[in-house]
């Protein structure tokens, strides 16, 4: 299979609007606190029945990268690992 070398494709493989990051080591544009913000306010809900949130935005603004980052958070709550469902 031969692949194209050109400058045009090294570049395109670099930078794309629908490719998320999924950690916060990957954030290059600050997202993590407001990220981490949210996601202590998540693992802190105790109210009933329910909570909902939005997160809008244009595509391409970082939505999925924003909810990959709250995740990460949740995931990592001082040991307390709260559930998760993406649908």
């Amino acid at each position: 299979m031969e692949t194209d070398s050109s400058p045009k494709s090294s570049l395109e493989s670099h930078i794309s609007a629908d490719r998320p990051i999924t950690s916060k080591s990957d954030d290059r544009l600050n997202r993590s606190g407001f990220s981490e913000g949210l996601a202590k306010i998540i693992s802190q809900w105790r109210n009933k029945p329910s909570l909902v949130i939005g997160l809008f935005g244009d595509w391409g603004s970082g939505k999925s990268s924003i909810k990959n980052l709250v995740i990460e958070s949740l995931q990592n709550k001082d040991g307390e690992k709260i559930p998760v469902v993406e649908f």
